[in-house]
């Protein structure tokens, strides 16, 4: 019996379930092999591991215990406590961590994520044993995610393609933007430091911050959140 159905929404965490946009291959299917998942947390490494399962209808992402083991985590000493129900009702308590940094390969580029809220919890697996994990949905709520092959009943190798949806914060040259956030873009919001609609310098795709509710000033809230998605989407 796989529990990690029924997961709470975590609003604490603003954890949203999504599905993705386009799923290939068998539609009435919700878990899928991921090729590779790469975790870091501090010094310590879990590479390359294709033990985990991305699940359509997971929220949040889970570790089992071989990956806890490699990265040296303590169960006895989580950074947050998660209350689980289990498709029988039964509730029980995991351990939750934030991993300093997870990797997901792609056809043409990789997801990269940073202080990555994960729950430790064994999962058995359909093909036996247990997974490495199960990736949840909050990690592409940003991306429209084209799954090729994976399928539990399926031999082909697994491959991932993302189209971000959601335009990265900051990411404001060339005009449209070019899915990075780098020196151009900077370039183009010192230019337009300090102006306001009218002003001979003003440039409104600088005006990012507030996100979502732009304040027609650009100052150190628009530098604030460039900073803080700075070489994001650029190939390291």
């Amino acid at each position: 019996m796989v529990t990690y159905l029924g997961f709470p929404d975590l609003n604490t965490f603003e954890f949203v379930p999504y599905a993705p946009s386009v799923i290939a291959g068998n539609l009435s299917q919700s878990l899928f092999f991921v090729h590779s998942v790469d975790m870091v947390e501090g010094e310590n490494i879990a590479y390359d591991k294709d033990r985990f399962m991305l699940d359509t209808g997971a929220q949040v992402t889970v570790i089992g215990s071989r990956i806890a083991s490699r990265l040296k985590l303590d169960p006895d000493d989580p950074n947050f406590i998660v209350e689980i129900q289990d498709v029988t009702g039964d509730i029980s308590e995991a351990p939750g961590f934030y991993i300093d940094s997870v990797e997901i390969p792609g056809i043409g580029q990789w997801l990269k994520y940073k202080n990555v809220p994960v729950i430790l919890m064994d999962i058995y697996s359909p093909e036996g044993g247990t997974l490495d994990g199960i990736i949840g949905m909050n990690l592409f709520v940003e991306y429209n995610i084209i799954l090729h092959g994976g399928g539990m009943m399926l031999d082909d190798e697994p491959k991932l393609e993302f189209e971000r949806i959601v335009p990265i914060p900051g990411d404001i040259a060339p005009p449209g933007g070019n899915g990075e956030v780098t020196g151009l873009d900077l370039e183009v919001l010192a230019g337009a430091w300090l102006s306001v609609p009218g002003s001979d310098n003003w440039q409104a795709p600088a005006d990012i911050a507030p996100v979502g509710a732009p304040d027609n000033v650009i100052d150190m809230l628009d530098f604030a959140v460039m900073s803080e998605h700075w070489q994001e989407g650029v190939d390291m």
